[in-house]
């Protein structure tokens, strides 16, 4: 089998393959007859109850390019990556590490490969876990594909999507084909469709966060929609989510002096899942935007549980996450919650013409957010609703690696445009309304591997 290399970088990923020192190394060793072949809905399962490749490494470097932080001069030059000091202040020629493109895609091998097993299998054997194996594979496949495409591919627009290059579609585990990449329309017709097809075959809830559900399908739709600017569809799929779970923490019960106020799988998690630990993101490194921070109420709770004040006396304009769903100081989550989809059906609804079913929706969330008996509700005549929601949907999504996709379509709004500023030594950065480098550098050694177009500059 002739093998390119940009497929053995691509899918050089099995566990076997991980514990080598490298690709090549594995590949020279005698094959051990103890290491099965996975071939049966047993190996499928534990394929796909593989944390640390199905849940971790996906794209954190939208996150720590988003406008939530800012680092110190002294802070920066700690930051132990180049491509990471460079991402910050938005180099225009240096790419981020290729663990950033890697880890999803090693998601998506793991799911083409549990999906080639279970179409092998004789059709008297496609039982209900079968079928739930099947739909598993698909929602990983098409969650891996979407955070790609946040980072990695342009905004979706609708007139120009079959005219500009998404990310490549891998749809097997094999090697021996061309990656090429797909369409900015393909890619994203492609991850509404796994994530359909996934729907019917899946639990209303799952028994574990960490594996798909139709409420957790429901809500990554959701997620995906509002990417693309379709806000009946974004709407829709939100409704069918909050339909089957709509679960809320009450702030109130959390003690915000502890290091890690929220528990991972909490009652709001639909789908847990992590990006790559990016060293500019540190807690000890990376500082609250002063603006942010002035957002948030005296009693808003959301201030003290997401945010810890560190050692420089300004404790008002000084302060670092804390607040994340993985129940960690480390862990960035960006998975899917209730609250998260609760905001997209408020600014769907409010997009939609319905004022009283958005506010509503916005005060639901708030209520639970405020000190008991201090939260005021919102009217629906307030002056720019939507406004309003789309200042609380960043405050209650911070660090949720979300900031940067709501930038990008918004920068598309007359109205709702963003310009971004890095302060370093006396030199300022900018990254204006649209530009360029909203859509992340490929990694290098993917460029050098295979004959896929790079980004422009």
């Amino acid at each position: 089998m002739n093998m390119n290399r940009f497929g053995i970088l691509l899918w050089c990923v099995l566990p076997a393959i991980l514990a080598a020192p490298s690709c090549n190394r594995y590949l020279d060793v005698k094959p051990d007859k103890s290491l099965a072949v996975p071939k049966t809905l047993a190996d499928c399962q534990a394929l796909l109850n593989d944390y640390n490749t199905m849940n971790i490494g996906y794209p954190s470097v939208n996150i720590a390019a988003a406008d939530d932080h800012y680092l110190a001069l002294e802070s920066w030059n700690a930051v132990s990556s180049v491509e990471s000091r460079e991402n910050y202040v938005w180099s225009p020629h240096v790419p981020p590490v290729v663990n950033h493109w890697l880890g999803p895609y090693k998601a998506v091998y793991q799911s083409n490969q549990v999906l080639e097993i279970l179409e092998g299998m004789e059709e008297k054997t496609r039982n209900a876990s079968y079928y739930q194996a099947m739909a598993s594979a698909l929602f990983f496949r098409a969650f891996a594909f979407h955070q790609l495409a946040t980072v990695f591919a342009p905004v979706y627009e609708k007139e120009s999507a079959t005219m500009v290059l998404g990310i490549p579609l891998r749809l097997n585990a094999g090697l021996d084909y061309k990656t090429k990449r797909n369409t900015l329309e393909e890619t994203y017709v492609r991850i509404v469709e796994d994530l359909k097809a996934a729907l019917p075959h899946l639990p209303f809830k799952a028994e574990q966060k960490t594996k798909p559900s139709q409420a957790a399908a429901f809500a990554a739709l959701s997620r995906v929609y509002l990417d693309m600017s379709d806000y009946a569809n974004a709407g829709k799929y939100a409704d069918s989510c909050l339909w089957l779970h709509d679960d809320l923490m009450d702030f109130n019960g959390l003690d915000a002096e502890v290091s890690v106020p929220i528990g991972r799988f909490n009652a709001e998690v639909l789908f847990h899942a992590l990006a790559y630990p990016d060293p500019a993101l540190s807690p000890s490194l990376a500082l609250i935007d002063s603006n942010l921070i002035a957002t948030y109420a005296a009693t808003d709770l959301r201030k003290p549980v997401f945010f810890g004040a560190g050692t420089n006396p300004d404790i008002n304009t000084h302060r670092f996450f804390k607040g994340s769903y993985d129940g960690s100081t480390t862990g960035l989550f960006i998975g899917l919650t209730t609250s998260e989809i609760l905001l997209v059906r408020s600014e769907c609804r409010m997009r939609l013409g319905d004022a009283a079913g958005a506010i509503s929706d916005l005060n639901t969330l708030l209520t639970k957010r405020f000190e008991s008996g201090q939260f005021e509700p919102i009217s629906a005549s307030a002056d720019d609703p939507l406004d309003i929601i789309l200042k609380e949907r960043r405050k209650e999504l911070v660090f949720r690696g979300r900031r940067w996709a709501d930038l990008r379509r918004l920068n598309m709004e007359s109205g709702f445009e963003t310009e971004l500023v890095r302060e370093l030594d006396e030199t300022s950065y900018r990254l204006p309304p649209n530009d360029p480098r909203y859509v992340m550098l490929i990694p290098q050694e993917v460029i050098e591997t295979s004959d896929i177009a790079q980004n422009k500059r």
